[in-house]
């Protein structure tokens, strides 16, 4: 599992299961460990069981690094849907918020 530094992880933070402010928390957080944010809002769907880190192709260091940080169950998925250089974090219900370390 290569990791880079959170500081050359370019994330979207997407809601998946409707906590109110869930996105924008998650990212305050993570942008307060290095990493950089390109937006939150609402996923498709509120359905999310599971937190899940889709990457675009190439991309799979920035997702494993980007795990490490957060807490429950966490898929990742590759997805073309994802513009090149960003990762999406989809939070799910299993989501418990941003580890430190």
């Amino acid at each position: 599992m290569a990791t880079v530094s959170p500081s050359e992880v370019l994330v979207e933070v997407l809601n998946g299961f409707g906590g109110n402010g869930a996105a924008e928390a998650a990212a305050t957080s993570l942008h307060s460990l290095g990493f950089a944010i390109n937006g939150t809002g609402n996923a498709s769907s509120f359905d999310y069981a599971d937190n899940v880190i889709q990457y675009a192709p190439g991309g799979l260091s920035g997702a494993y690094t980007l795990e490490a940080y957060v807490t429950g169950t966490t898929q990742i998925v590759e997805s073309d849907q994802v513009p090149a250089g960003e990762v999406d974090l989809v939070l799910g219900s299993s989501y418990d918020g941003i580890a430190d370390d």
